[in-house]
């Protein structure tokens, strides 16, 4: 494959994600036990995330400008599949382990997190190549980021015909990757406002 098919391969296999994400929340409308087509979705687009680095950097196609289409691939796709799951109550249904007033409301904080990480993160990059800096890169981000497609996967699993998880780990796993991503906004708001360091103090 050539340099310039690759570069094009790379990036319309990065668009493939939100396709999937968004066939995902039109599948889920609701009945969180009725989809077989939730778990391939998501497998593909666990593969596109996987084999479109790759491809990207011996095509020359991981630049800056190309990094940040994967990047708004990736959270096009989370943000999609996370939204048809907390339509379909998928990590609060019936049967939650916890009833308490708005717990419901559970199924909306791995979306709500996911787009203020991803937010804030945004924000610092742009700012930080406005100051001329090189922007590092958020370890807990990419854990998080991590995090989120496999709570994508989790979800899909939840709603595969004839197959239960338990109740209580879907609700786990829903908050943790929800912390997850409030450590990666905290980590973000550090690198884009460093302490200064420590001024040597003068011995008598």
């Amino acid at each position: 494959m050539s340099t310039g098919a690759g570069r094009v391969f790379a990036h319309l296999l990065s668009l493939t994600r939100p396709v999937l994400g968004a066939a995902i929340a039109v599948v889920l409308d609701g009945d969180s036990r009725n989809s077989a087509l939730v778990l391939p979705a998501a497998l593909a687009a666990c593969a596109s995330d996987y084999f479109d680095g790759p491809l990207a950097r011996r095509s020359g196609a991981d630049t800056e400008a190309g990094r940040l289409v994967d990047g708004l691939c990736d959270a096009g796709f989370l943000a999609l599949a996370l939204a048809g799951m907390a339509r379909a109550h998928v990590w609060s249904g019936a049967g939650a382990t916890v009833q308490a007033p708005g717990w419901s409301g559970l199924d909306l904080l791995p979306l709500a997190a996911l787009a203020m990480s991803f937010g804030i993160y945004l924000v610092r990059m742009s700012v930080q190549r406005r100051r001329g800096e090189v922007p590092a890169r958020s370890a807990r981000g990419h854990r998080a980021g991590i995090a989120n497609y496999g709570l994508v996967l989790i979800g899909a699993a939840e709603v595969w015909p004839a197959l239960t998880l338990p109740r209580v780990l879907l609700e786990v796993c829903c908050v943790a990757v929800a912390l997850l991503n409030f450590a990666a906004v905290g980590e973000n708001l550090a690198l884009l406002f460093p302490r200064s360091a420590p001024r040597p103090t003068m011995r008598p």
